[in-house]
């Protein structure tokens, strides 16, 4: 559940609930009547690391909305612990760049095409190994598209791996 605190105008804690009291690690009692400073963009949202007390430190995704608070002006503040995310996003950025480094290493690479949307997806290095980049305007603006694909074939490899595209695509057989 979403930790909820009340503020008014000033930043001082009117309300909190018992998501926020276990996610700061402070009873309703302590926290009421205390200031809440957090500087928020245009946005109303943004994300902190707040470390309770006796606890880990936890990322917080922070919104605010203008509320009315027993007929005065207020601020309803949601906080939603995102930490298992951060730390999964982390994961995925450490092991993508492992992939990429692993790819250079040992100079092969990957690509994806959805036959049904048309998309393609390119690693760094297919795109280097075809001599372009993810910067060349060839990669970006104008995708490899199956011409593309069948001209950087190998001679003696092309009939036997169109042949393969030409049963995954109408007989669903695995393409391999």
């Amino acid at each position: 559940a979403d930790g909820l605190l009340i503020l008014n105008p000033q930043g001082i804690i009117q309300f909190v609930n018992p998501a926020a009291e276990q996610l700061l690690g402070f009873s309703a009692n302590d926290l009421i009547g205390e200031i809440f400073d957090l500087m928020l963009t245009d946005s109303d949202q943004t994300e902190i690391s707040i470390v309770p007390p006796n606890h880990e430190q936890v990322t917080v995704s922070a919104r605010r909305v203008a509320i009315d608070w027993q007929g005065e002006p207020a601020y309803l503040l949601s906080l939603r612990d995102i930490t298992e995310r951060k730390q999964i996003e982390e994961a995925l950025r450490i092991s993508q760049a492992r992939l990429t480094e692993a790819q250079r290493i040992a100079h092969l690479g990957h690509w994806e095409w959805n036959i049904i949307t048309g998309t393609e997806q390119w690693s760094e290095e297919a795109l280097r190994i075809l001599g372009l980049s993810l910067t060349s305007p060839h990669a970006i603006i104008t995708p490899i598209m199956y011409e593309q694909f069948e001209k950087c074939l190998h001679p003696e490899d092309c009939d036997q791996v169109l042949q393969a595209l030409k049963n995954a695509l109408l007989h669903h057989q695995s393409y391999e």
